[in-house]
């Protein structure tokens, strides 16, 4: 029963014993826990006696833990004076572990990347002919750039929207029926130009955008591509166009986004399904 409350509380083992708790963490909550764990492996009621000793506690405060946890449902007490687990303990161990959420596999990936470009990174997915952020990480360099988080944006005119649809040639054309419409001065709405824009993400794995959404903004990113369903989500970089329009600057973010974005499929992949948003 351990592993599940480590999974609530972020933990993956048991936690330290008292005498190696850091400062600002409480002893009795440890043990309180120590004494759910003994409780949910036992295979029959355990006597007062018989928990304090398994952990190295004394009968009054192992009495006065096991009062509490009974009060709570975590123990209850049988007719024999035994312990056992509770009706708590029970409905936790029949409730399934949430599966990982997209944004829950991808947050370490974006934290890297925005460590190590210095500039603001983001999650995006398709949603209909438009493409939405769903998590933003921000760098340290002036000028981040802040995708609101489900806000809808162009996709032909962002680069997670061109990486995306780079993989999916019929939101693609859907996005083409719609029309390209012009968001600034440099926004490409040429059919030609719009495709030879998606073949060329393809052939280098990473799309870019310069000041096609916004006039000030220049984005690079990548898809995240699992067997068997194609491209699911885009990891982009965005900042500042004088910054991360320059052509060298686009040649060495590039290989870092489609890294990140391969490095988050894997992860995907390695993960227990769905992950929704």
């Amino acid at each position: 029963m351990w592993f599940r409350i480590a999974e609530y509380c972020g933990m993956a083992t048991l936690p330290p014993g008292p005498e190696l708790l850091p400062a600002g963490h409480l002893r009795s909550v440890t043990k309180a826990l120590q004494v759910i764990e003994v409780l949910a492996a036992a295979e029959r009621g355990l006597s007062i006696t018989e928990i304090a000793g398994r952990l190295g506690l004394g009968r009054s405060t192992t009495h006065r833990l096991l009062s509490t946890l009974v009060a709570s449902g975590f123990a209850c007490q049988e007719p024999d004076r035994r312990y056992r687990g509770g009706p708590t303990l029970a409905r936790m161990r029949a409730q399934p572990v949430r599966p990982p959420l997209l944004r829950d596999v991808a947050r370490p990936v974006l934290r890297w990347l925005a460590q190590a470009t210095g500039e603001s990174t983001h999650l995006a997915v398709m949603d209909g002919t438009s493409v939405i952020a769903i998590d933003h990480e921000s760098g340290v360099r002036p000028g981040d750039v802040d995708h609101a988080i489900g806000a809808p944006m162009p996709a032909h005119a962002t680069a997670v929207g061109l990486a995306l649809l780079a993989h999916h040639p019929n939101l693609a054309d859907a996005v083409l029926a719609a029309g390209l419409d012009r968001w600034t001065m440099l926004t490409d709405v040429d059919e030609a130009t719009f495709r030879d824009k998606l073949d060329t993400g393809v052939r280098r794995g990473y799309a870019v955008n310069l000041r096609g959404w916004l006039e000030r903004t220049a984005g690079v990113a990548a898809p995240v591509l699992l067997d068997g369903r194609g491209a699911v989500a885009a990891v982009g970089i965005s900042g500042p166009a004088e910054r991360v329009g320059r052509r060298t600057t686009i040649s060495e973010l590039g290989p870092l986004v489609r890294a990140a974005a391969r490095d988050l499929g894997a992860r995907l992949a390695e993960a227990p399904p769905p992950h929704l948003r």
